[in-house]
């Protein structure tokens, strides 16, 4: 999966770069488009890296809820250490 990203950056940085290095004798449409493309690629790099973001808070969210169910669980099991009749 990293290798498929890996090689979409490589594309799209491909693409950015001789959007960067247009030759002079384009029309301004050419370029506007091209611009325009230019702006939708970045747009969709901060959405993937928007879409990393927040995975990673969930990540960080289920390991607090994971710890949290673990710790009441052995709040539980001591309490009722507590109140045992064998101790």
């Amino acid at each position: 999966m990293t290798n498929v990203i890996k090689y979409m950056f490589t594309f799209f940085r491909c693409i950015r770069s001789t959007f960067f290095r247009a030759p002079e004798d384009l029309k301004w449409e050419d370029m506007f488009f091209m611009r325009l493309l230019n702006l939708l690629l970045l747009l969709l790099l901060l959405l993937l890296l928007l879409l990393r973001l927040l995975l990673l808070l969930l990540l960080l969210l289920l390991l607090l809820l994971s710890a949290l169910k673990s710790c009441f669980s052995l709040l539980n099991l001591t309490a009722s250490l507590g109140h045992s009749p064998r101790l």
